[in-house]
């Protein structure tokens, strides 16, 4: 069996605040050593398919660049809201703010860069996590810190789970 078949196999429906908010749970003792507060705004109760374990790691590793932005203190709120066939959730912190050509170029977020203006390996494999669940991940300018789109496709009523395509 590839890879690929392998990872399919492994999804299944979830309700997208039943994993997100125990993150949140995980990454508030670190945050709080730090003074950074962190809130869940969860939005109706949506399933999607998705590889769980990866999943988590991709909103970990959001929290954890979140919480290195912002290493005297500040808070970071992640919501939940379901957009047509999608459930949109945006990870928004206090931190410093990308500077401008840096978040344009961030639409591909795959660059690899020392940790000054960077996109660590990180970020680079949550991109390609959230591309094989049928998503995409971008950076909204506009709010103080940096705000994190992630769109993952919503599971259809009545429907089973199958497989994803990853995206090449």
């Amino acid at each position: 069996m590839s890879l690929q078949g392998a990872r399919a196999k492994r999804r299944r429906f979830a309700i997208c605040a039943k994993w997100c908010r125990p993150l949140c749970e995980v990454s508030a003792a670190a945050a709080e050593s730090q003074g950074v507060s962190i809130s869940f705004e969860p939005g109706e109760e949506i399933e999607a398919p998705i590889e769980r374990a990866r999943m988590e790691r991709v909103f970990l590793n959001l929290i954890g660049n979140a919480l290195e932005a912002m290493p005297g203190g500040g808070a970071i709120h992640i919501t939940e809201r379901v957009d047509r066939e999608s459930v949109l959730i945006r990870i928004t912190d206090t931190g410093r703010a990308f500077c401008r050509p840096f978040a344009r170029s961030c639409s591909s977020l795959s660059s690899v860069r020392a940790k000054k203006m960077v996109l660590g390996l990180g970020l680079a494999l949550s991109r390609q996590t959230v591309l094989d669940h049928g998503g995409e991940i971008w950076v909204e300018e506009g709010s103080p810190g940096a705000r994190f789109v992630v769109r993952l496709p919503a599971a259809k009523r009545g429907s089973t789970a199958r497989p994803l395509q990853p995206a090449l």
